[in-house]
């Protein structure tokens, strides 16, 4: 199974809009990720920076959860997240989700069940 982008937003733009400095920036992505023959879907988000908003803040940084681009554009965003996805096939999609928290924020990570 290919995990399938259902949607692609951000808390910080208006849709389809982008930031005032597209080329120093930092933006968080949100996307819908799911089954392809299914109409669920979890939330997995990272940050979209760019080299300049990476140097402004300096000092160290983790960097997963991040997708550093040259300038933020929508398309692009969505052309490396699509690549990521074709990476992330397997049988269930217990599988696909681990794979795809290697690098994304799952909604689900860590999550445990409680006992009563």
């Amino acid at each position: 199974m290919i995990p399938k982008l259902k949607s692609l937003m951000s808390p910080d733009l208006d849709a389809e809009s982008i930031p005032p400095a597209p080329d120093d920036c930092r933006v968080l992505i949100e996307a819908e990720i799911g089954p392809p023959d299914s109409e669920g879907a979890d939330v997995f988000s990272f940050e979209v920076c760019t080299p300049k908003a990476f140097e402004r803040n300096s000092g160290a940084t983790w960097l997963k959860g991040t997708l550093l681009v040259g300038s933020f554009e929508w398309k692009a965003v969505e052309q490396a997240l699509q690549q990521y996805l074709m990476q992330c096939g397997g049988e269930s999609w217990d599988v696909v989700a681990r794979k795809l928290c290697r690098q994304l924020n799952w909604e689900f990570e860590d999550y445990q069940e409680s006992i009563s």
